[in-house]
């Protein structure tokens, strides 16, 4: 397979089809719905879950195989089946409606691999195979969790608010400075969760810094 392109799409709104309505087209079909998109499932013999959120209308489900047409309008699909010649037909149909494509475990019919992530709030860590070996790239995710407890949720809305705060004060602040705060911040309240304290934390670093930074090229 050739070399990927690293992306995060943004689905809010957009249509998707989920060819494939089982365990796996289940998994596929929850994380698009966290992402915001208008999933459309295809496949008979549904789970629990896909027909609960066809009832709730969270989802629009039709209960058969599929059948060409099925892509019509769509940005994105996935093809999560067991039979590799329906892939390759929804495959050719995407190719033709030019409709991103992934067919889970055939990554030479892909037009895009997904890869295991690691998720802490709005941060996200990607880690990707090239479509190689999901069982290498779960494994690295296992192991950077360790690293990353959840509170880094909280790290990231905090670093976030603090920048708006610097911004509305008209501060400009370096790479290298935010860099060396956000070791410390992280450093202080690994494991914590304590949001808050650490937006105060971050800003009176960064604070400091500008205000040496300022009066150092006076």
């Amino acid at each position: 397979m050739p070399r990927s392109y690293a992306v995060s799409l943004v689905l809010q709104g957009r249509k998707c089809v989920v060819v494939g309505a089982g365990d796996v087209g289940e998994r596929k079909i929850d994380a698009l719905l966290e992402s915001g998109a208008e999933v459309v499932a295809i496949g008979p013999d549904a789970t629990t879950d896909v027909r609960a959120w066809a009832r709730d209308g969270r989802i629009a489900w039709t209960d058969r195989e599929y059948a060409a047409g099925d892509l019509d309008g769509a940005f994105l699909a996935i093809a999560a089946t067991d039979d590799r010649e329906v892939n390759k037909r929804i495959a050719e149909e995407a190719s033709e409606r030019r409709v991103l494509l992934n067919v889970v475990d055939d990554p030479e019919l892909c037009m895009f691999t997904a890869p295991a992530l690691l998720k802490r709030g709005d941060l996200t860590v990607a880690i990707s195979t090239n479509g190689k070996s999901p069982a290498m790239a779960r494994k690295v995710r296992e192991d950077l969790e360790a690293h990353f407890p959840n509170n880094y949720g909280d790290l990231v809305a905090a670093a976030a608010e603090a920048r708006d705060a610097l911004r509305e004060e008209g501060r400009q602040v370096t790479g290298e400075t935010w860099n060396t705060a956000l070791g410390t911040v992280i450093d202080q309240f690994d494991g914590n969760g304590k949001g808050g304290e650490a937006k105060r934390a971050l800003l009176r670093l960064l604070r400091a810094e500008a205000e040496t930074e300022i009066k150092e090229r006076s």
